[in-house]
């Protein structure tokens, strides 16, 4: 496990130009970024505010969707993603199996029964979160959510860990036992009608950023989707004890993890 800490903050240090800068009237100023450490890094947030005003404008009243509670550095003025994106004016919604900090309990491995979320989020972000739904069909189902709660011309961000660097380099073994590639990526968006707006890799996290561009059904072709996720045996699964942990998880997060491992 200490090995895995110290990936992702390398991970977290180098990843410094996944993207091109957005309209400066747009993002959140710099040097309130900068002494923040987060849970989801600051890169990722930058990435995801960036992503938000190039594709849909500013970020005040647009309705996102998390999936999974983030928590923010202890630096940070606020503690949670749901409590920094609101303090800006985004009508903010979390998921998450512990139901902590306003979460909403939503099981991602299963339909969603949620008529009221139909085409009704502007942004749904993934840092770090897909990857732990278990078991392995259920990908399937999570992926369908994601599309059912976007409105046609919405945005979804995801943040995961790359198959190729687990291959190639070891990176994020033992994180999780699904992975994703760039094939993924554009499976998904062919299969679905998406446009891809942003794809780029840098130091072991693939980000990319995909649009809604109509309102029509996933992808009924659960065996394309389940073959295109990389499955790697031995990883962490949560069944459910603890929340999704993200791709930069925190310090206590991480002995709480362990420990639920142990006893299980």
């Amino acid at each position: 496990m200490r090995q895995r800490i110290g990936e992702t903050r390398r991970a977290t240090a180098a990843a410094t130009s996944l993207f091109p800068m957005a309209r400066r009237d747009c993002i959140i100023e710099s040097e309130q970024r900068e002494n923040t450490t987060m849970g989801i890094s600051n890169t990722v947030l930058q990435a995801i505010e960036e992503n938000i005003c190039r594709s849909i404008g500013d970020i005040r009243g647009i309705n996102m969707l998390e999936l999974g509670n983030q928590e923010l550095g202890a630096s940070s003025s606020e503690r949670t993603a749901k409590q920094y994106f609101e303090a800006r004016g985004v009508n903010h919604t979390s998921i998450d199996l512990n139901g902590l900090d306003g979460a909403v309990v939503v099981d991602l491995s299963k339909p969603s029964d949620r008529s009221d979320w139909i085409g009704h989020f502007d942004v749904v972000t993934n840092c770090g979160t897909t990857e732990h739904v278990d078991p392995y069909d259920a990908q399937y189902e999570a992926f369908r959510n994601i599309h059912t709660w976007l409105r046609p011309g919405g945005i979804a961000i995801h943040v995961l860990p790359d198959v190729h660097a687990l291959e190639e380099y070891g990176t994020w073994r033992g994180h999780c036992e699904n992975y994703y590639s760039r094939e993924f990526v554009e499976m998904l968006a062919t299969a679905n009608g998406y446009k891809i707006l942003d794809m780029q890799f840098s130091n072991n996290v693939l980000v990319f950023c995909l649009r809604k561009r109509g309102d029509t059904p996933f992808m009924d072709d659960r065996a394309t989707l389940i073959s295109h996720v990389s499955y790697r045996k031995g990883g962490q699964r949560l069944r459910g004890k603890l929340r999704e942990i993200g791709l930069y998880p925190r310090r206590s997060t991480i002995k709480k993890l362990q420990g639920l491992l142990t006893r299980s």
